[in-house]
């Protein structure tokens, strides 16, 4: 008796896996959709209730602000356009750096389009999938490599983190006898010496021996297994200090124009604030959007309205504020247009034309290979 022969799939051809999926693996399925969707509306709810917050505080200011907003500058505020791409062609030529170390040669078209593709998850989509998840994946459907995209996506992350917040330690030390604001002094030094802790955890073995007593916090020893493997992963930068060192020289001058971006936003506003306060509050915002939300948003506009308003009026403070999401909401623009084209035109270098299911789809694979 002859038994058919299993079907046999094109290449990149999705196959359909829910046959094979055991009771237990649709209840994990389903407790991980319940999951996300509970994330996702605790973004949303602390984003509209922080948007809610600011535009009660300005119920009988917003008429003030339409006016400083209709009076901007187009000269100024299109430089700043032209700065923030500066900036951000600085980061994707650091993210191919970054990569190069892990043997991912990526060239910088398709690096500039999952950064602009990144953008879009970021500002449009409410999910718990960000922009970085997002460049990941893409680099490891380009690539080939795992862990290695997610590692070198993440080493980044901390590379421009790293250098936002040196850079507000430096201004701090340069000018912190004409600071305005109290208490901005420990909290840009807390940060710092959270950074440091975390650069010398993941630059020393000898050091991360020491977290291993917290191990007890991972119950599943198949989750311990890949936090290791992430771990050496980046572990590995500080044997390549060349491309290390110019990855941070890329990440400084970046960072700088990104903050020299909202100085040229207030300069468009008619608002006269010295550049060396963009340097530490700046910093200080970003990092405080980086708290659980729809990409910062209104976490970020109450951050501008609180520290700015010690500098100029609070109108011109959320009108700025106003003028930075939109530079982000124009490149994610940008980000969804080539998000679309990818899916329709470049449909055939991709693996899979459903990004989000594909990641999602990645945390089982890689359980199913362990177990």
């Amino acid at each position: 008796m002859t038994h058919p022969k299993p079907p046999v799939f094109p290449p990149n051809c999705p196959v359909d896996k829910t046959q094979t999926k055991s009771p237990d693996a649709n209840n994990t399925h389903h407790q991980n959709r319940l999951k996300q969707i509970v994330l996702s509306a605790l973004r949303i709810v602390i984003s509209l209730g922080m948007l809610a917050a600011v535009f009660f505080m300005f119920r009988g200011k917003l008429d003030d602000v339409g006016r400083i907003l209709l009076e901007t500058r187009l000269g100024f505020l299109l430089a700043a356009i032209v700065i923030y791409f500066a900036g951000f062609s600085l980061v994707t030529y650091r993210l191919k750096l970054v990569m190069a170390v892990q043997k991912i040669r990526m060239n910088l078209r398709n690096l500039f389009s999952i950064g602009l593709i990144g953008f879009f998850f970021n500002n449009f989509l409410p999910s718990s999938i960000g922009g970085d998840a997002v460049k990941a994946y893409y680099a490891y459907r380009l690539s080939g490599k795992k862990l290695e995209s997610f590692s070198a996506v993440f080493v980044d992350r901390l590379m421009g983190l790293f250098t936002l917040i040196g850079l507000a330690v430096a201004a701090l030390i340069l000018f912190r006898s004409r600071l305005a604001l109290p208490n901005i002094t420990g909290a840009v030094f807390l940060l710092a010496l959270a950074c440091l802790a975390v650069l010398i955890f993941f630059g020393s073995r000898r050091a991360a021996r020491g977290f291993k007593i917290f191990s007890f916090l991972i119950p599943s020893e198949k989750f311990r297994e890949k936090i290791r493997s992430l771990y050496h992963s980046i572990n590995g930068y500080r044997h390549h200090p060349g491309p290390v060192t110019a990855s941070l020289l890329l990440s400084v001058m970046s960072q700088s124009l990104f903050i020299i971006v909202s100085y040229f936003l207030a300069l468009s506003l008619n608002t006269f604030v010295p550049l060396w306060v963009f340097f530490i509050l700046i910093p200080v915002i970003g990092t405080v959007s980086m708290v659980p939300s729809l990409n910062g948003l209104g976490v970020r506009e109450g951050a501008y309205v609180y520290l700015f308003s010690y500098y100029c009026s609070s109108q011109e403070a959320f009108a700025l504020s106003i003028l930075n999401y939109f530079i982000l909401i124009l490149f994610s623009c940008v980000g969804g247009l080539v998000y679309f084209m990818r899916r329709l035109v470049f449909i055939k270098e991709m693996v899979s034309t459903d990004m989000i299911e594909e990641l999602a789809e990645l945390e089982k694979e890689e359980e199913r290979r362990l177990s």
